[in-house]
C-alpha cells in the first residue's frame, strides 16, 4: 500500500516534469522515489533543473551526489560541460540501476563478475551448512539464495558464460555436500529439473540465463512500450496479453523440461539413474 500511495503523491511532480520537456528528446521512468531521464543533454539537463526546482515542493529531494549521468565515451567532456557545478557525477562507464547495471559491455561484465564472486561465496558457505543439515540448505538455495541471480539473469543480456564459476561452485560444492558424493552429468541434468519431474529443482545458471532474459523481455514487452511512449496512464496495459506472454513462456520451459527428461532416458550413461525415470 505504501508503494501506491507513494506512486500517487508523486505523479503531480511527474506530469510536470513530462511538460517541461521535449518528450521525443527527454523520456523518463520512475520506480517509488528512483527517478530517471534519458535522452539528449540538453533536455535532460533541463529536466534535472526543473526536478530541483519543483520536486521539493512536493516533497521530493533531488541528491546530486547519489546521481549518475551516463553518457558515451565521445560525448562525456560535453556532458561534463553541460553539467558543470551540478554536483553529478558523469561517466562513460557505467553504473548499477535498481538492481541491474547500465553502461558499456566492459562495466557490465565487471558488474556482474562481482555479483557471481559473491554468490560463489554463499553458496560454498551454504555447501558448508548442508554437509550437517542438507535439507535446510536445500530449502535456503531454492526458496532464496537462487532468486539473487535469477533477477539478473533476467535483466541484463548475453551473461551466460560470466556465471560459470556460480554453476561450477553448485555443482562441485553444494550438490556433493547435500547428497554425500559427487554427481554425474546426467545427474545434474536430472536435478534441474523441477522436483514433480523428478528433480531438485537446482537450474543450471548458464544454461537458464538466456532463456530467463527472453521470458522477461517478452513479458515485459506491452509495459516497455508504454514507458518508451511517455503514456501518463496505464489504460494501454494489455493485462490479458501479458498473462497469455506468461503462459506461453511457462509452456515454452515445460516443453524445455521434458525435452531434457527424453535426453536424460536416452543418455547412455545413466545407468541406474536412466531407470529409476523411466
Amino acid at each position: 500500500a505504501a508503494m501506491a500511495f507513494y506512486a500517487l503523491g508523486v505523479k503531480p511532480l511527474i506530469t510536470e516534469l513530462s511538460s517541461s520537456v521535449n518528450p521525443s528528446a527527454c523520456k523518463q521512468i520512475w520506480y517509488a522515489d528512483d527517478s530517471t531521464a534519458a535522452g539528449k543533454l540538453i533536455e535532460i539537463k533541463k529536466w534535472w533543473d526543473f526536478l530541483c526546482v519543483r520536486g521539493p515542493q512536493y516533497g521530493y529531494q533531488p541528491k546530486p551526489s547519489k546521481t549518475v549521468l551516463i553518457v558515451k565515451e565521445d560525448c562525456l567532456q560535453i556532458a561534463k560541460q553541460v553539467f558543470k557545478g551540478c554536483g553529478i557525477q558523469v561517466t562513460s562507464r557505467g553504473e548499477r540501476h535498481l538492481g541491474a547495471v547500465l553502461g558499456t559491455e566492459e562495466f557490465r561484465k565487471s558488474y556482474v563478475a562481482d555479483k557471481v564472486a559473491k554468490w560463489v561465496r554463499d553458496v560454498e558457505q551454504l555447501a558448508d551448512i548442508g554437509k550437517d543439515d542438507p535439507q535446510a540448505a536445500y530449502s535456503a538455495f531454492t526458496k532464496a539464495l537462487c532468486h539473487r541471480w535469477t533477477f539478473v539473469q533476467r535483466t541484463i543480456p548475453g551473461i551466460s558464460d560470466l556465471l560459470t564459476p556460480l554453476e561450477t561452485a553448485i555443482r562441485q560444492s553444494f550438490l556433493p555436500a547435500i547428497i554425500g558424493r559427487q554427481v554425474s552429468d546426467c545427474e545434474r541434468d536430472l536435478f534441474t529439473l523441477p522436483v514433480r519431474l523428478g528433480g531438485l529443482g537446482i537450474s543450471n545458471p548458464v544454461e537458464s540465463s538466456e532463456f530467463e532474459f527472453q521470458a522477461s523481455e517478452k513479458i515485459t514487452d506491452n509495459l516497455r512500450k508504454l514507458i518508451i511512449n511517455q503514456q501518463p496512464t496505464l489504460d494501454g496495459y494489455q493485462t490479458e496479453t501479458v498473462a497469455e506472454v506468461t503462459s506461453d513462456c511457462l509452456k515454452d520451459k515445460e516443453v524445455r523440461m521434458l525435452r531434457k527428461i527424453t535426453e536424460i532416458v536416452a543418455d547412455p550413461s545413466g545407468g541406474r539413474l536412466k531407470r529409476s525415470i523411466t
